[in-house]
């Protein structure tokens, strides 16, 4: 399975890297202890032609009206081999980009909200499950969240655009209890839909529905 009790499984995947959005470092599973101060993490892999799509439209779109209402934000990007496209931005209105991490552990320890900022299905199938196995409420585009058939009740925002995605991570900026409630629930919706035990009852469910 995707997922174990501490998190993503799979080392590969944790090697390459993602988006972490921050004002100032929490810990994995106690979001509401980092004060005033929160965390957002992408965790984006190689940073292929559609994710700096994304990323740039989520920097000229969202990033801006984030801090219009929290201007001590900060955004830092990690990926592997991030094109100049990205890399530009790194030093500008909060933005730092890093490349080729050896793990992501670390920017998930100290993380509040991951952010899925794809606009397109393509690309979230390891995201999605990744940042809530890390007990992260998560955010993004319905648009790229729908084939996974989450919400809420499972830790993560759905956003219909980029105005209401400024507003969703605000608001958890603003709102501790709720980022940790949810990041609870997002945990528990990763091991009930990921874990090796998930799988195995899945297969065993579509074997049974062969016979």
């Amino acid at each position: 399975g995707l997922v174990g009790d501490e998190g993503f499984r799979g080392e590969q995947q944790r090697r390459y890297g993602g988006c972490v959005l921050q004002r100032r470092a929490g810990h994995l599973g106690r979001i509401d202890d980092a004060g005033l101060d929160q965390v957002f993490v992408f965790s984006g892999g190689h940073v292929v032609a559609f994710v700096a799509f994304a990323l740039l439209h989520f920097l000229d779109e969202v990033w801006p009206r984030v801090r219009d209402r929290a201007p001590e934000a900060r955004l830092n990007i990690v990926g592997r081999a991030p094109p100049e496209t990205v890399l530009s931005r790194s030093g500008l209105h909060g933005v730092t980009v890093t490349s080729d991490v050896p793990s992501v552990i670390p920017y998930y320890l100290e993380a509040h909200v991951a952010i899925v900022p794809l606009r397109f299905v393509i690309g979230s199938n390891l995201k999605l499950p990744e940042a809530m196995a890390y007990g992260r409420p998560v955010v993004g585009y319905a648009s790229a969240l729908r084939r996974h058939g989450v919400g809420r009740e499972s830790g993560v925002f759905p956003v219909a655009d980029s105005a209401e995605f400024a507003c969703t991570l605000v608001a958890l900026l603003r709102d501790q209890r709720s980022a940790c409630e949810m990041g609870a629930k997002a945990h528990s919706a990763a091991v009930a839909m990921f874990s090796k035990t998930a799988a195995y009852d899945q297969l065993a469910a579509a074997l049974g529905e062969m016979q």
